[in-house]
């Protein structure tokens, strides 16, 4: 497959992924935290809900008649029995030892010229100078549970380190002042813009993995970036908005190993393959 720039996939995607989020986000008086920076999410393997399908888990695994030892004694499904896939993803997996599932983190801060020591909302150093920083932390051990290839990944064999491409994704839910049945300015005006909720969004960010980013198979790149690198003035100073972030999740191709094509939309067979949440040691 083609080679995949890191700083050119993750600019553009991140760009459009929060473009609504953070443009024309009106400096509020509602009800707000006191900060909501920085936003970091763990990433650990996604495995399949035991009895209770939901609409994330569509296929759980299968009663076994086993219960979680008290006081949490809620019925379990014991991997060594159940037909059902135990894991999201069945086209990928992980070694057994020196891996890292990684994190994503998002950090509202002032980007150069203004100085390392300035906070937001940046208003000392004159111009633009609020952004969103992106990073993310590699991912190792990353190993296939099958052979193929596809548009957006590869697998030479089982057990092989994989090369090609994840797709990090998230809903968000942003509250802001610039609605309105038709075009409308914020602040005061002949129409001004009024309160509102949009209706949630899915964003996706591709995250390169061995060859694709000329790395070891089977590791997958880090990489730092900004909201406003991607789409100049997307974030603003002095503007405030309520953005959620919901289901953060990492999805492994499915057996086409294809997302469906740049900027990776994703497919029906897609599988979660990494969901937030904590590992316990």
């Amino acid at each position: 497959m083609t080679s995949i720039k890191r700083s050119t996939t993750l600019s553009l995607a991140c760009g459009a992924l929060l473009a609504l989020a953070l443009g024309s986000v009106a400096l509020a008086t509602h009800g707000r935290p006191g900060g909501g920076t920085p936003f970091t999410v763990p990433l650990v393997v996604a495995y399949n809900s035991c009895i209770t399908a939901t609409p994330d888990d569509p296929a759980p695994m299968t009663a076994t008649g086993n219960t979680h030892v008290t006081p949490l004694a809620n019925p379990s499904c014991a991997h060594a029995t159940t037909t059902g896939q135990i894991t999201k993803s069945s086209t990928l997996g992980f070694t057994t030892t020196g891996t890292g599932q990684g994190k994503i983190a998002l950090n509202v801060r002032c980007e150069a010229p203004a100085p390392p020591t300035e906070t937001p909302p940046c208003g000392t150093t004159p111009g633009e100078n609020e952004d969103v920083r992106i990073s993310t932390s590699a991912i190792t051990g990353v190993t296939c549970k099958v052979a193929g290839g596809g548009t957006d990944g590869g697998c030479t064999a089982v057990g092989a380190g994989y090369n090609g491409v994840l797709l990090a994704q998230s809903v968000i839910r942003i509250t802001d002042h610039s609605n309105a049945p038709s075009t409308c300015a914020v602040g005061s005006g002949a129409s001004p813009c009024v309160t509102g909720t949009v209706q949630d969004l899915t964003f996706s960010v591709p995250v390169v993995c061995g060859s694709a980013g000329s790395l070891p198979a089977g590791t997958c790149a880090p990489a730092v970036t900004t909201i406003n690198s991607g789409l100049a003035g997307a974030v603003k100073e002095l503007q405030r908005g309520n953005v959620e972030i919901l289901n953060v999740r990492v999805k492994s191709p499915g057996p086409d190993f294809s997302f469906g094509g740049f900027p990776w939309p994703g497919n029906a067979d897609d599988e979660k393959f990494l969901s937030q949440g904590i590992f316990l040691p």
